[in-house]
């Protein structure tokens, strides 16, 4: 994130919820989604709502906020919601690192 980012650009880059989701996951899973109960990454499926995933391997359903600290903020809210403040704390303290880390503690190795 460059210090030019302001709110026209995040609501240029995440118009709705479905964005926002769509972002997370590609910050959380790359390309393949990875189930948070059993691990496997090998055949996980995508409901029709675009929003849940059922692993072949355990049959377990998760989304991109299962075993995160999202699930608990966005149970009854908006990803967007949420998403705008966690940035702009982001920019303004240099913390994306802990940020990360704090949200997604399985892919703080990766950076």
């Amino acid at each position: 994130m460059s210090e030019n980012y302001n709110l026209f650009y995040f609501f240029k880059q995440f118009p709705d919820e479905d964005a926002c989701r769509k972002y997370l996951e590609k910050r959380r899973w790359g390309n393949t989604p990875v189930c948070p109960h059993c691990g496997n990454a090998q055949k996980v499926y995508r409901y029709k709502n675009g929003k849940t995933f059922k692993c072949a391997h355990c049959g377990k359903q998760f989304k991109v906020t299962t075993g995160t600290i999202y699930v608990i903020l966005f149970q009854n809210y908006n990803l967007t919601f949420f998403l705008l403040p966690l940035l702009s704390f982001c920019m303004r303290s240099n913390a994306v690192t802990t940020y990360v880390y704090c949200v997604f503690p399985s892919s703080y190795g990766n950076l």
